[in-house]
């Protein structure tokens, strides 16, 4: 999907014409804060249009979501708007995220679950390096949230509303399961540990020696269990979306999203990476 320019055009709209975007990357909406932009919107007016695009008999929503939801507080009938004229529903859609995305007032799961979206609209053009180039965050940044994404949905819950931070996150990333990383979560929100307090945490569970008892109904444990947590946390092992690693009956089964690896070419990457990781070198 190559960049292309649009065409716009500015006109005052009625807010009941006017529908939210199924692409917004926000999905959490700070009461007090709107109530503050509200209050600035009504003194100063607005500073800056909020963007739509003709869809049928109404408007869909591109970005200024905060701004529409101020002009409705404030009551306002109608807001000025920029009309975008779109190729197509996913120029519109990459459009929307994308201006979205470039803002600094998402939370770190918010902004994953964007990058994803992004990438998922078409896999071939909004690679990760794409993606990061821009939104001016970088590859690896957008690399490191994706991750986040792999955490359990309580745990990203906690990262959500700030409760634990992106870089409490990222150290949960090294914990090999998601009930171990559900756990440790658990224990950061109940002591308010900080970043480094959860990583010495994080250390001495990841070094603490397996047990040798095997539960009933297990034939036994992976040889490589305490490997696996290093590598998931090596960032150059950087398949879109993750990947999972198995030990069952003697044998690993590894699992990659098709959405991850959409071409063959991604999936060999992907193992020449691990390869390298593991120590083998192709001739």
């Amino acid at each position: 999907m190559a960049e292309t320019t649009v065409e716009s055009n500015f006109q005052t709209i009625p807010v009941d014409q006017i529908k939210p975007s199924p692409h917004q990357a926000r999905k959490v909406f700070d009461e007090e804060a709107l109530k503050g932009l509200a209050e600035s919107v009504k003194q100063e007016g607005l500073m800056q249009p909020i963007a739509v695009r003709k869809v049928g008999d109404t408007y869909e929503l591109i970005s200024g979501e905060r701004r529409l939801r101020a002009a409705k507080l404030i009551g306002w009938p109608a807001i000025d708007a920029k009309i975008i004229k779109t190729v197509s529903e996913g120029e519109a859609a990459a459009k929307g995220l994308i201006e979205n995305l470039q803002r600094e007032d998402l939370n770190a799961i918010e902004e994953a679950r964007g990058f994803e979206e992004l990438n998922h609209l078409d896999p071939a053009y909004w690679t990760q390096e794409q993606i990061g180039k821009v939104t001016g965050k970088g590859q690896t940044y957008v690399s490191e949230s994706l991750g986040l994404l792999r955490l359990p949905e309580s745990v990203q819950d906690f990262i959500a509303r700030a409760i634990l931070s992106r870089s409490h996150g990222e150290l949960l990333l090294r914990l090999p399961t998601p009930k171990q990383q559900e756990a440790v979560a658990n224990l950061i929100v109940k002591h308010g540990w900080s970043v480094r307090e959860a990583e010495k945490c994080i250390n001495e569970t990841l070094n603490k020696p397996p047990s040798r008892k095997i539960p009933k109904g297990k034939t036994g444990y992976d040889p490589l269990s305490n490997l696996w947590p290093v590598l998931l946390a090596n960032k150059a092992i950087a398949a879109m979306g993750g990947w999972v690693v198995n030990y069952k009956d003697e044998h690993w089964n590894f699992s990659i999203s098709s959405k991850a690896a959409p071409a063959k070419e991604d999936l060999a990457r992907w193992f020449h990476q691990m390869g390298d990781a593991l120590g083998f070198k192709a001739d």
